[in-house]
């Protein structure tokens, strides 16, 4: 959803509301260019989350055989499933 400055500053009670079902987009200009986006507290808390470090093992190095065989994808995979499957990432 996206408001003009002028409709938004006008109808602030209705971009709170909005935003807090999703991100709104307030624009400006001819060309209407989105200028800021308004979040909820909580998709704001979830992007400011860091993400996690593998705990004490996090310092050590880790080297790949050249006879590797799971493809680049594979690897991504595995790297970025989250820790917690209903928990979104930010």
């Amino acid at each position: 959803m996206s408001f003009p400055v002028s409709e938004a500053r006008a109808n602030f009670s209705e971009v709170i509301k909005e935003a807090q079902n999703g991100a709104v987009a307030i624009t400006s200009g001819k060309k209407r260019e989105t200028v800021v986006y308004i979040v909820s507290a909580k998709d704001w808390d979830l992007k400011k989350r860091k993400k996690r470090v593998a705990g004490k093992l996090s310092h050590w190095n880790v080297t790949i055989a050249d006879d590797w065989k799971m493809t680049d994808e594979e690897v991504e995979e595995i790297v970025n499933h989250p820790i917690f499957p209903d928990e979104k990432e930010g």
